[in-house]
């Protein structure tokens, strides 16, 4: 049975396909609003549309809402709309998709039906298939055809995450020889935000994820792309402690980029940040915490780097100023945010010695809920934390013991060797 949210999405399939494109601007919204004033006389909020687009945060659509867009594409209402729209797309999309996966070379006409489900509720699940399909089949002009196209672009967050995970898991499990074939796909941006930017894979910073990471330097010159490869390229030697990190203490950085990256920024800052001026960083980075709306975001880097700075008073004073708006959930995908969170939370406890407290906290973190992308590196702080309080609440022997084995185990898989046995075992003893 079509549910609502269906209905919602054939919607703006349909407006898509009268406007010719996917609205995903302010530009494109408002362009919007004033053609439905013009066509069929009926006014619509630029908000209301914002909303219904994803842009600003979901809430049902009114009734009124549902109509003048239904009348829009020339239904008498929506009630109309859901009545004669696709009657039998299901089977029909099911048959489409399973052509263009044995299907020798797209076409634009392919790409552009493509774009216009992409609305769909299964469509991260299809489009991820159809990518590994070509993949597994070394079908890479076709692979080309979809990344130069829209039909990976202009996707709600949580759907463009789901296919960042989806084919960020498939990449680990490609031998060396398949994912360098790949190499050519980075000059296309849609590539290198699900493959790069939405999946940042710390358990493969020694493979092919630093490999992408490396060649895509020479792919892009938008400044926020460069500074995202550079920062993690430059982690990735913080973690493994086999390199100098650069130093980005000069870096001009302007506030109004994405929270998290710009968060990411003060992170990496405060991990390699000189003694003498880490009260400076800390103060920087407050002060553009503070101007940010998105808190949830900006400290998902900032918490694990206080956590291995050992920065507990400043960590203790996030906490107290932004604890509602740390745990803000709006996406399934921010469990990493909120994990990572409860494990600064309890470790707060720990150096107060609350340690019954710490582990109710760090009882509430389920790492299957993680992304797989964060889920070695969310690991490591959580043994941390984890064998902190077992150590005092005075846990038998074994279980630090087991704790310990799991981690080394970690960081041997990763290479993270700034993840030391000193830091598990003696993390509050002073230095």
């Amino acid at each position: 049975m079509r549910t609502n949210t269906d209905l919602f999405d054939e919607l703006k399939q349909e407006i898509a396909k009268k406007m010719g494109k996917t609205p995903t601007s302010q530009k494109d919204l408002d362009f919007l609003r004033i053609d439905i004033k013009d066509e069929v006389n009926l006014s619509i909020g630029f908000n209301t549309l914002r909303r219904f687009f994803g842009k600003l945060e979901f809430c049902m659509p009114q009734t009124n809402t549902l109509n003048v867009l239904s009348i829009y594409l020339g239904y008498k209402s929506f009630t109309d709309f859901a009545k004669h729209f696709h009657k039998n797309d299901e089977w029909y999309t099911w048959k489409k998709m399973n052509g263009l996966e044995n299907q020798p070379s797209l076409t634009n006409a392919d790409t552009e039906w493509l774009n216009s489900i992409k609305f769909k509720r299964d469509y991260p699940l299809m489009i991820s298939y159809l990518l590994k399909s070509y993949i597994y089949s070394g079908q890479y002009e076709n692979l080309h055809q979809l990344f130069s196209s829209d039909c990976l672009l202009g996707l709600k967050y949580e759907n463009q995450m789901k296919i960042g995970n989806s084919i960020g898991v498939y990449f680990r499990t490609l031998p060396k020889e398949k994912y360098e074939k790949l190499y050519s796909s980075l000059r296309y941006y849609s590539f290198r935000n699900i493959a790069l930017y939405l999946f940042i894979d710390y358990s493969s910073f020694a493979g092919y994820y630093i490999q992408f990471i490396q060649r895509a330097l020479r792919c892009s010159t938008d400044f926020e792309e460069q500074l995202f490869l550079k920062l993690i390229v430059n982690y990735k030697k913080y973690l493994s402690c086999n390199a100098v990190p650069a130093d980005f203490s000069a870096e001009q950085v302007p506030p109004t980029i994405h929270p998290i990256l710009l968060g990411r920024f003060y992170g990496y800052r405060i991990c390699t940040a000189d003694p003498t001026l880490q009260k400076t960083t800390a103060n920087e980075m407050m002060a553009a915490a503070k101007k940010t709306d998105q808190k949830i975001s900006f400290f998902l880097e900032v918490i694990p780097a206080l956590i291995l700075t050992k920065q507990i008073n400043l960590l203790e004073k996030i906490f107290r100023e932004y604890y509602a708006a740390l745990f803000d959930l709006n996406y399934w995908s921010q469990n990493d945010e909120i994990s990572l969170y409860l494990i600064g939370e309890a470790l707060i406890f720990v150096s107060n010695k609350q340690y019954t407290k710490a582990k109710e906290i760090l009882d509430k973190i389920n790492l299957m809920l993680v992304t797989d992308a964060y889920y070695a590196y969310a690991f490591l702080f959580l043994q941390i934390a984890e064998y902190q309080t077992k150590l005092g609440l005075q846990s038998n022997n074994g279980t630090l013991i087991e704790i310990e084995r799991e981690y080394e185990q970690m960081v041997a898989k990763t290479g993270f060797k700034r993840f030391s046995k000193k830091l598990l075992k003696y993390y509050f003893v002073p230095r």
